[in-house]
């Protein structure tokens, strides 16, 4: 759309037109010319990801803030889309699954830096990507931060990480089919499997590819085994969680935590413990990763001796259970 405006021209009398308004029919009229204004054109760098990042806050989609006053110092602070998008576009092509990823959503307010869902829809793939907004800067009610490189190399590597989760999903289901995926994260049992290999897997290759071995995951092994005792004897209080919640959230330290001690030299500050039964459970557990990293993707069957390798390697060192007596516990965990 273009605006229009009409534009008063100045106007000039020769020396002949000079002459007596009183005795004169000689008439000097304002003369009117019409511009076309050209509206100024926002240039969108990145068309293609336009359609795929939305922002949300109290799970509402809304445009990104651009600006933020802050109110005691009157100072202006803008939004640098353009430098994270940049950061999400070379991601993307590196990942090697660019095409595949469906929405990427910058979420206010979002428990955890990031998450990744994989789900099949109509035999296909669709995948959606979640960060956590703080993370770009971006708090509640159009808040912004000062935009720093620090800030914006942090969204790389928590991108980087959900990247590798969809990844996971993507090679499942390009080698073993759509069905084999859906029975996998289908089943308690090998749908733990799954999420614990691929956070293992994540982590490990973020920090042999960033050098970064920071996390605020603490393996407490002693308050997993109180609260699922709780649940073995039937008890309503186990925390709020379920037994595979609970090993859920126990594995998952020890698979970031067993991650980042593999690549770095760091083993004792990452897993460092004074019982020597945890240190024979998180030995044990820290071997299984390993073992199945290595022969990724595995299919359906492989997840379910994982599962109950992780099951039984926990029943066993950790609440002294005979090897011969796990299954009598396995109910708990379908």
């Amino acid at each position: 759309m273009f605006s229009w405006f009409r534009k008063k021209a100045k106007t000039s009398i020769s020396g002949s037109d000079v002459v007596d308004n009183y005795t004169s029919n000689t008439i000097i009229r304002d003369s009117y010319i019409e511009e076309e204004i050209q509206p100024e054109v926002k240039v969108i760098k990145y068309p293609e990801l336009e359609n795929k990042i939305y922002f949300k806050e109290n799970n509402i989609e809304r445009s990104f803030p651009e600006q933020y006053e802050d109110v005691d110092s009157g100072e202006i602070i803008y939004f640098h889309k353009d430098k994270y998008y940049q950061t999400i576009e070379e991601e993307l092509a590196r990942s090697g699954i660019g095409e595949k990823i469906d929405r990427i959503e910058i979420v206010c307010g979002l428990d955890g830096s990031g998450d990744c869902a994989v789900k099949v829809v109509d035999k296909k793939l669709f995948i959606t990507i979640r960060i956590q907004s703080l993370i770009l800067g971006i708090g509640r009610e159009g808040y912004i931060q000062d935009y720093e490189e620090e800030q914006n190399s942090k969204f790389r590597e928590v991108f980087a990480h959900e990247l590798e989760h969809a990844k996971d999903g993507v090679s499942i289901y390009l080698k073993y089919g759509y069905k084999e995926y859906e029975s996998i994260r289908a089943n308690n049992v090998t749908n733990l499997a799954w999420q614990i290999l691929s956070e293992y897997s994540a982590c490990r290759k973020i920090s042999e590819r960033f050098h970064t071995f920071d996390t605020h995951v603490q393996i407490k092994i002693e308050g997993i085994a109180m609260n699922m005792d709780n649940c073995f004897k039937g008890q309503e209080w186990g925390g709020g969680y379920s037994p595979i919640q609970l090993l859920y959230l126990l594995d998952y330290a020890i698979a970031t935590r067993s991650a980042h001690a593999d690549v770095s030299s760091g083993e004792l500050v990452y897993l460092e413990t004074d019982k020597e039964d945890e240190k024979a459970f998180i030995a044990a557990m820290r071997s299984l990763f390993i073992k199945y990293y290595e022969i990724q993707p595995v299919k359906m069957a492989q997840y379910e001796e994982l599962g109950n390798d992780l099951i039984t390697t926990y029943l066993t060192i950790v609440h002294g259970v005979d090897h011969n007596s796990t299954e009598d516990y396995m109910h708990f965990f379908q």
